[in-house]
């Protein structure tokens, strides 16, 4: 039997080369750009779902792995208004609403599970304020 040592709670998984090597992941310089720059792991389940600044997966990237129930406001990271792409590595659907409250916001879009997408769209664009993890519901 093998065994991983822990982490800490909230430190990304960070693969060896002969790891990434073994699952084919390309190598962390090459990931930018990319949805897989929101860290997965095939073999873990350590999966996140990510908000990037600008579109094609560039920018500042906020990454999370819990369900923030019953939703998170993009204020608290001084990210309101800013998402312009986003990867969805986790077997959730993420809605994106206007508002900084989910119930009074129009829903921008829906992120269905293991997704991604490298542009929200003009009308959509910077205007992300919160988000609801539907497997709170």
């Amino acid at each position: 039997m093998m065994r991983f040592p822990g982490r800490p709670h909230g430190k990304t998984l960070r693969m060896s080369k002969a790891a990434r090597d073994l699952v084919g992941m390309p190598k962390p310089e090459r990931l930018k750009g990319s949805p897989n720059s929101c860290p997965w792991s095939p073999l873990w389940g350590d999966d996140w779902y990510c908000f990037y600044r600008h579109a094609d997966w560039n920018g500042r990237m906020l990454q999370f792995k819990d369900t923030n129930c019953p939703f998170m406001s993009f204020s608290k990271y001084q990210f309101g208004g800013e998402t312009s792409s986003w990867a969805n590595h986790k077997e959730w659907k993420i809605r994106v609403f206007s508002s900084w409250t989910a119930e009074k916001g129009t829903r921008l879009w829906t992120e269905p599970k293991t997704s991604d997408s490298n542009w929200v769209g003009k009308k959509n664009n910077d205007k992300a304020r919160s988000f609801q993890v539907l497997k709170c519901t």
